[in-house]
């Protein structure tokens, strides 16, 4: 019998994972409960709430999600709409709220521009991505096992296919890839020329452009160890490639300064040819200098996560040690996590 935490009559997860998987989860699932609280307790110590605008767009959102996968969580997990809306929706817009009253321009704890311009430029980089996947030749068995006819058949067919046809491999992808980098590292060729020659190489005809421009934070938790070390080592208007997860990118790093965003963006009016202005007219302006506003705070939002999600969740983690409570452990072994067992082995 594994037992996933001190209780001597724990029977939440009898025979389903390992002891160490089994402590895991629910060490996890406890921090889980944990974070919930915590978020619960600051919103309300806070004096926080939620507009109209946004309860709407919380309950939008809920109706979103409900309308795709609500009658999988209530018949096979019981969790009604309701539940999701508390832990899901509104737990996110929670933090997001608490977040902000902390570190936002009137939080009480204020990332100054100043402050947030500076992570931006230490931080932030222009790389230009390119990405292939070696080919692997699918195993198939659609042909007649007893018809040796038909293997022969098939086989030529194949062979005819390969001929035709480019097929990436390891090899030919890291020859191709050290090529590139050969070329930006020498000087030989530029951004635009190696550009032109993954098009011709790719039978590109159209407008589409195979090396993609991003703008990325190169100590984001979100990339992979590979890319980040991969970055951090890059000089400007230098090249390299990683592998990960059987995915070939090619990296190059733009030897132009990141622009910094405008993150207090406000849109200019839209000069109109007619002087007439309806109801309809003055409500569509208003609707996109509001958007456009948006769009300089949501910037600003992001990066600022960026700077003090580490820090944002260390005092998370110092509030939540400072609870106390019991767990109550006959309401936990009525509950038999046998329903997520597909879930836990995928």
């Amino acid at each position: 019998m594994y037992k996933c935490h001190e209780s001597s009559d724990c029977k939440c997860l009898d025979g389903i994972i390992t002891l160490k998987d089994a402590t895991v989860m629910c060490h996890k699932t406890n921090e889980r409960k944990e974070f919930k609280w915590i978020n619960i307790k600051m919103f309300k110590e806070l004096n926080l709430s939620f507009s109209e605008e946004e309860t709407n767009k919380a309950n939008e959102s809920t109706d979103s999600a409900w309308e795709t996968n609500g009658s999988m969580y209530e018949k096979n997990f019981g969790i009604s709409r309701n539940d999701y809306h508390q832990a899901i929706t509104l737990f996110n817009l929670k933090l997001e709220k608490i977040f902000e009253s902390i570190y936002g321009k009137e939080g009480s704890e204020p990332v100054s521009d100043e402050d947030l311009i500076k992570f931006y430029k230490d931080n932030y980089v222009s790389l230009y991505f390119y990405s292939k996947v070696p080919f692997e030749e699918a195993q198939t068995s659609d042909g007649d096992e007893n018809n040796p006819e038909s293997d022969s058949e098939n086989a030529n067919k194949n062979e005819s296919d390969t001929e035709n046809k480019k097929v990436d491999t390891d090899e030919s992808i890291q020859k191709e890839f050290s090529s590139y980098v050969d070329s930006i590292n020498s000087g030989s060729q530029t951004i635009e020329q190696i550009r032109e020659t993954i098009k011709k190489n790719e039978e590109i005809t159209d407008e589409t452009d195979p090396l993609i421009l991003q703008v990325i934070n190169q100590n984001s938790s979100s990339l992979s160890p590979e890319v980040i070390e991969a970055v951090k080592k890059l000089d400007a208007g230098k090249a390299t490639y990683v592998k990960f997860n059987d995915v070939y990118l090619l990296l190059i790093k733009s030897s132009k300064p990141v622009e910094v965003p405008d993150f207090n963006k406000k849109s200019e009016p839209e000069n109109k040819e007619s002087t007439e202005k309806n109801e309809s007219d003055t409500e569509n302006k208003d609707n996109t200098e509001k958007n456009n506003e948006n769009d300089g705070n949501d910037e600003r939002k992001n990066v600022l996560y960026d700077m003090k999600y580490k820090e944002f969740e260390q005092k998370i983690k110092d509030k939540t040690n400072s609870l106390n409570y019991n767990i109550n452990y006959n309401a936990v072994n009525q509950y038999n996590p046998l329903m997520f067992n597909k879930l836990i082995s995928a």
